[in-house]
């Protein structure tokens, strides 16, 4: 005799790794919705239904992989590689070699994809072409003379690189000559960025004090001369500033770039995204900064130990609380709070793993566990890497961790 097949579900609670299994909560009672102690390899509908998750399929084999994904590309890691992925056939091409294998962070902003391994660091287009993100601060130019007539004085020299993409870097202290009358001044630099194609020299008006742009010419022309310093009104504006630092962490915030480096976090200087004040304009946490993730209102910041909400439209105005003492992985994920019912907002709204299980972030500074007593995790010196995914009539958060 065959007996009828056995009904499973559902679990409205969804699963319960937090409590013992002989804890209350799984119980039968009127009063309480069931909950399932493990689940593996599937699905529960909003009923708590279960399904089997459909199966995978290899389509290219990678080492140490981290990806990033949008509409227009698919990036891989591929060891010490960033390889480009064709869905149409999950043919590869290579972009960037040489890398020294530690994971890649990627992270979209302002229509291109920035990354940074922790040692290196560079941008890609959209349209899959791999470019440098910043370039070295030019060093302090050496001058000489040879026969002009620029008047007698003290003049101040500084340069700048600039790329093939046209954008200028930073400058580093001027260089001091002492004209007689009698002769222009020539200017060298010791050396040269691979990614800068121009040098744009900067010069003081005789006993000045600030510096305007007077040429630019091509790596290879130089030593160049200054012949006259009567070019433009164009003032030296990236003096003593930095280059991106090759950081642990990369997020948007406000138009801004953001960058966590050991328990610092670093804005770009406004919109120029190649560079940095990094001996003004920083924000200091008590650990090293794993994750972040920029909203409407303010930014989020995450330590090992701890979420820091800050508010404040410009690095000036910061301000800075800790929300809460849960212990998290690194990653974020930032999304619609519509996609979240239960957050009841249409803001954007950042997600993150914690020990208790995924964790929201809003607007307002508040911390919303999404499994309150409900999900344990161990996420000491772990990743996570986090999706929203939809299939079929499911709507999901995942993640992983590692």
């Amino acid at each position: 005799m065959r007996l009828p097949p056995l009904q499973l579900g559902p679990w409205p609670q969804g699963q319960d790794t937090f409590h013992s299994l002989t804890h209350a909560v799984f119980q039968p009672g009127e009063q309480r919705l069931a909950r399932l102690s493990r689940a593996v390899n599937v699905d529960l509908d909003d009923e708590g239904w279960p399904k089997r998750r459909a199966g995978i399929t290899l389509r290219v084999a990678l080492t140490g992989s981290r990806l990033f994904a949008n509409d227009s590309l698919i990036l891989a890691q591929d060891d010490t590689s960033i390889l480009s992925v064709d869905p149409s056939d999950w043919s590869t091409t290579e972009l960037v070699t040489g890398l020294s294998g530690d994971p890649v962070v990627f992270h979209e902003h302002a229509g291109q994809v920035f990354w940074t391994d922790g040692t290196s660091n560079g941008r890609i287009t959209l349209a899959g072409t791999a470019l440098n993100w910043g370039c070295s601060v030019a060093p302090t130019p050496t001058l000489g003379t040879t026969a002009g007539d620029l008047r007698a004085g003290r003049y101040l020299v500084a340069a700048t690189f600039v790329d093939s993409s046209g954008v200028e870097h930073a400058a580093s202290k001027a260089a001091v000559a002492t004209l007689d009358g009698t002769t222009d001044l020539t200017v060298n630099l010791s050396a040269i960025d691979a990614n800068a194609a121009y040098v744009k020299i900067y010069c003081s008006k005789p006993n000045g004090t600030e510096l305007f742009f007077c040429s630019q010419v091509a790596v290879g022309a130089l030593p160049a001369t200054i012949t006259s310093v009567e070019v433009s009104e164009e003032p030296l504006r990236t003096q003593l500033l930095s280059p991106p630092i090759p950081a642990d962490v990369i997020f948007s915030y406000r138009g801004l770039l953001m960058l966590g480096v050991e328990n610092a976090v670093f804005p770009s200087y406004g919109l120029s995204h190649h560079l940095f004040d990094i001996a003004e304009n920083l924000e200091t946490r008590p650990e090293n900064v794993i994750a972040g993730a920029g909203l409407d209102t303010g930014f989020w910041t995450l330590t090992a130990n701890g979420a820091f909400w800050t508010e404040g439209k410009t690095p000036e105005s910061w301000e800075t609380w800790q929300r809460s003492s849960l212990k998290f992985s690194a990653g974020a994920l930032v999304i619609s709070g519509e996609k979240i019912p239960k957050l009841q907002t249409s803001k954007n709204i950042a997600l993150f793993v914690s020990d208790r299980g995924l964790v929201a972030g809003l607007t307002d500074g508040t911390v919303v566990q999404l499994t309150p007593d409900q999900t344990t995790l161990d996420v000491a010196n772990k990743s996570s890497s986090i999706v929203y995914r939809i299939s079929g009539d499911l709507r999901q958060v995942l993640f992983t961790l590692e």
